[in-house]
């Protein structure tokens, strides 16, 4: 990546996206480096960053490559739809509390107003592209929400929509060019078409569907709901979806996951409190142990609000 200028972005409120037009070769470190990411929209956790990044950026969107070492940052209350496509090195990515880790040819996508955290330990390079209207069909939207981070390894479109952005950040492209805004139109159709093919959305009938993900999350509630560490996040994990997903899905059934959860340890702690002649078969405590509520004041109230 060329380095030929050295950058502080304007001071602003921390976590707002203030850096604007066209930045190349920006090489920054430590404090400066933190004052740059929380330009770009990310609060800086950890980490004493050396940053390489050139950046193209409007108010509504921006494209950026980007190399920094190890540490930990998040983004919250995004406006935008944010795609990141990694190109070297591992980060750890979780969006909305649901973690997958983001290799080289993954990609990772966080709709808008999603909480975002982005984690290495060792030097990453990725490509990131944000946008107010990215507009996906919608197989590929529901794809996706299903999922934190995409195998983008092999595909095509892939390949093209990475080099179309070294392209323009290696080019003397601004963002007040008259043909610029026809430019971004154009990416934001390569972004989708990308996000479509990397989904699998596009296989129609063999893509899982909400019913479907419905049913393997009542399974699993069964399964765990005996143990207390058992949660919505939890459940997320083992279905591989995103917790945003899970919210859908169970939204489509007039359901929340934490009610479903609550609800099987009830018909559990029901099932042990159930007497043998006149005598219980397990105590309060032992019936609330075993189905999973931490208390039997907990195990109670959800006894009563169950019915």
């Amino acid at each position: 990546m060329t380095t030929t200028s050295r950058q502080n972005p304007p001071s602003a409120a921390p976590g707002t996206r203030r850096i604007l037009g066209a930045h190349r070769g920006v090489v920054l470190q430590g404090a400066a480096a933190h004052s740059w990411f929380d330009g770009a929209g990310f609060a800086v956790e950890h980490g004493q960053y050396h940053l390489v990044t050139d950046v193209l950026s409007t108010p509504e969107s921006r494209l950026a490559r980007v190399w920094h070492t190890g540490g930990r940052m998040t983004s919250t209350d995004r406006p935008t739809a944010l795609v990141l496509l990694q190109l070297e090195g591992t980060s750890a990515v979780t969006v909305d509390g649901t973690k997958r880790m983001l290799g080289p040819g993954a990609i990772a996508y966080a709709a808008p107003g999603t909480a975002l955290t982005l984690r290495s330990d060792d030097p990453v390079a990725r490509v990131e592209l944000e946008s107010s209207g990215l507009a996906l069909p919608p197989r590929t939207r529901e794809a996706i929400e299903r999922r934190v981070v995409l195998d983008g390894t092999g595909g095509a479109f892939a390949s093209v929509l990475i080099a179309t952005v070294n392209t323009a950040l290696n080019s003397a492209m601004q963002p007040d060019d008259a043909g610029f805004a026809a430019f971004l139109l154009g990416l934001g159709h390569l972004t989708a078409a990308t996000l479509t093919d990397a989904s699998g959305s596009h296989d129609g009938p063999k893509t899982l569907r909400r019913q479907d993900i419905y049913e393997q999350a009542l399974a699993v509630i069964a399964r765990e709901a005996p143990d207390p560490d058992f949660t919505v996040a939890g459940l997320a994990q083992a279905l591989n979806v995103s917790q945003q997903y899970v919210r859908v899905v169970f939204a489509v059934h007039g359901a929340t996951a934490r009610d479903a959860i609550r609800d099987a340890r009830a018909d559990l702690a029901r099932s042990y409190l159930r007497v043998n002649g006149s005598h219980p078969v397990f105590t309060a405590a032992e019936a609330a142990h075993l189905s999973g509520f931490r208390s039997v004041g907990t195990m109670r109230a959800a006894l009563r609000t169950e019915g």
